[in-house]
C-alpha cells in the first residue's frame, strides 16, 4: 500500500495495527507471518519511502507535501504499534515526533485547535483548508488518543516526557473543541465557525478520544465531563432505526451537510468502546 496509485501516503497506514494484530492471532499459522509480512511492507514504506517534508514530517500525499489532519491517526498509530511490539522505543518516538511535527504546522493558536490542509512548497506553505474542521480536529485527537495509549501499555520505558506531552495536547484540543458545542450537545463542523451545522462524525471522533485520554488521566478530562456526556447522548440519539446517521458532514465535501457516512459510523461504534472502557 502507499505510493502514487494510492494518491495518499497515510491511509493506508491506517490498516496497519490491525494487521499486525490479525499476525498475533490469525488461526491458520501459515496466513501469519504473511499477515506481519505486509504490515511490515507498508510501515517500511511509511518510514522510507513516503515523502517527507524538511522538518521530517511524513506527507499525507504522495504527490506533494502536504500535512492533512487525517494523517495524525493514519501514521503515528501503525508507527507506535510496531514500537510496542518490538520494543522499539526509536519507533515510539518516531509516533510522537509525528505528531509534534503535525501540530507545529496545523495549530490554530487564535483557537487551540487544527486547521485541516496546509500545503508546502520548499520553505513556502499554503492552506488549501485553514478551517478547524471538526472531523479532522476528531481525527488528531483519535490519533494522538491511540499513541497515547500504546506509549502508556508499552514495555518501554523513558517516555515520560512524550507521555506528558501527548495528555496535555489532547486534554487542550478537547477543551478547545467543547467551547463551541451546540445546545444540541453536537458541536459544529467547523470548530472555528461555531455558526456551522452541527454534525455527528466529529462531534463523536472528539468525545471517544477524550473518553479514551480519561482512562488514562481522568484528571485531564474531569472538568468537561459534562460535555462529553451531553455529546455521547447527543451522538447516539443521531443513530436512526436503520442504521444511518444524521446530521453529518458530507463524506467527499467537508464544507457540506450529508446523509450518514462511513466515517460517521465508524466513529460512532469508536465512541461506544471509549465509553465502556471509560
Amino acid at each position: 500500500m502507499g505510493g502514487d496509485v494510492d494518491g495518499s501516503a497515510s491511509d493506508p497506514s491506517s490498516m496497519g495495527p490491525a494487521v499486525y494484530l490479525a499476525s498475533k492471532i490469525w488461526p491458520e499459522i501459515n496466513e501469519r507471518e504473511n499477515l506481519a509480512k505486509a504490515a511490515a511492507k507498508q510501515l517500511n514504506y511509511t518510514l522510507n519511502t513516503a515523502p517527507r517534508s524538511e522538518s521530517g514530517a511524513i506527507s499525507h500525499r504522495t504527490e506533494k507535501i502536504a500535512y492533512w489532519s487525517d494523517s495524525v491517526y493514519m501514521t503515528p498509530p501503525l508507527i507506535a504499534y510496531a514500537g510496542a511490539l518490538n520494543n522499539d522505543k526509536e519507533l515510539l518516538r518516531e509516533a510522537y515526533k509525528q505528531i509534534k511535527l503535525y501540530r507545529e504546522a496545523l495549530l490554530l493558536k487564535e483557537y487551540g485547535v487544527y486547521g485541516h490542509i496546509l500545503d508546502v512548497n520548499g520553505t513556502k506553505t499554503e492552506w488549501e483548508d485553514e478551517g478547524a474542521w471538526s472531523t479532522g480536529n476528531g481525527w488528531i485527537a483519535g490519533g494522538i488518543s491511540r499513541v497515547l495509549a500504546t506509549i502508556k501499555h508499552s514495555d518501554c520505558e523513558g517516555l515520560d516526557e512524550e507521555v506528558h506531552h501527548l495528555i496535555k495536547w489532547l486534554s487542550e484540543l478537547i477543551h478547545n473543541a467543547y467551547k463551541v458545542q451546540k445546545d444540541s450537545g453536537l458541536l459544529p463542523n467547523y470548530l472555528d465557525k461555531p455558526s456551522e451545522f452541527e454534525e455527528v462524525a466529529g462531534t463523536a471522533a472528539i468525545t471517544a478520544a477524550a473518553y479514551r485520554l480519561g482512562a488514562i488521566a481522568y484528571e485531564a478530562i474531569e472538568d468537561v465531563l459534562p460535555q462529553m456526556e451531553k455529546a455521547f447522548d447527543a451522538a447516539l440519539a443521531r443513530v436512526t432505526v436503520m442504521g444511518n446517521i444524521e446530521p453529518t458532514v458530507n463524506a467527499l465535501d467537508w464544507s457540506a451537510k450529508g446523509v450518514s457516512s462511513p466515517e460517521s459510523a465508524s466513529f460512532v461504534l469508536q465512541l461506544l468502546a471509549a465509553k465502556e472502557v471509560f
